[in-house]
């Protein structure tokens, strides 16, 4: 899935993809100063799993990686692949007006448009489409709250096991990472980033500490002290436990 993939500024890439070269089907992620040209395919790489074909500026991060998509819980969920099974690594939700917004890393903001006209919804059927309602019932409500926490690796209702602040005990207690995740130098979503931990990486706990909703763990991480987001009031980042 890694087709031409240079870096760029997003500036570029409006000007690559508004000067013809994207057609109905063709999206632009983008996030902070960075963004991405990607095409949802409809052929599927194993079951529930579908082709995501990329191309400028997807060779950089937080795009890196990207190899295929799925829905789940009214979203997409873009995966990467190892050559040994798929990572989740953001998930996107349908706004009003056509465009999408979601999370990536441990919550940063992530935006998807049509790289024809911005804002338009494209007009070919290969992304799926939010807005037909169900047999027997009325069109979903996208922004409608959830009556749980969701799992940013599956797009579902979190395992109970889960949705509960990690344990203490006499020993550090372990998390482990569901998705992709950036490790800050301290619990905040401004805080600088010390690196970056891929999904399902285990990690000791040296303490979790909230700040307003947002719980966050401590971990040691490359001689410091990291910090991985746990939790807020809508989503789980960490798994309690490893394996």
């Amino acid at each position: 899935m890694r087709f031409s993939q240079v870096s760029f500024t997003v500036g570029m890439v409006l000007g690559v993809c508004l000067s013809g070269s994207a057609n109905a089907e063709g999206w632009i992620l983008q996030a902070g100063s960075g963004g991405c040209y990607v095409e949802f395919l409809t052929q599927p790489v194993i079951d529930g799993y579908y082709q995501l074909v990329t191309g400028e500026g997807c060779s950089q991060p937080p795009f890196d990686g990207l190899t295929a998509w799925r829905e789940e819980g009214g979203g997409w969920i873009l995966e990467s692949s190892n050559g040994m099974g798929f990572t989740p690594l953001a998930r996107l939700d349908r706004q009003p007006d056509g465009s999408y917004a979601g999370i990536y890393g441990d919550g940063d903001p992530l935006t998807m448009r049509s790289a024809d006209d911005f804002g338009a919804a494209p007009a070919a059927p290969n992304p799926p489409s939010y807005g037909s309602a169900p047999a027997g019932g009325s069109s979903p409500s996208l922004g409608s709250a959830k009556s749980c926490r969701m799992d940013v690796a599956t797009g579902g209702c979190v395992d109970p096991s889960d949705d509960v602040d990690p344990q203490t005990s006499s020993g550090w207690p372990s998390v482990e990472t569901k998705t992709r995740m950036n490790v800050r130098s301290s619990p905040s979503l401004g805080a600088s980033k010390l690196g970056t931990s891929e999904a399902r990486m285990c990690f000791d706990a040296i303490r979790c500490e909230y700040r307003g909703p947002q719980l966050w763990c401590a971990i040691p991480y490359g001689g410091r002290t990291g910090w991985l987001l746990r939790s807020d009031d809508e989503k789980v980042y960490l798994q309690n436990g490893c394996g």
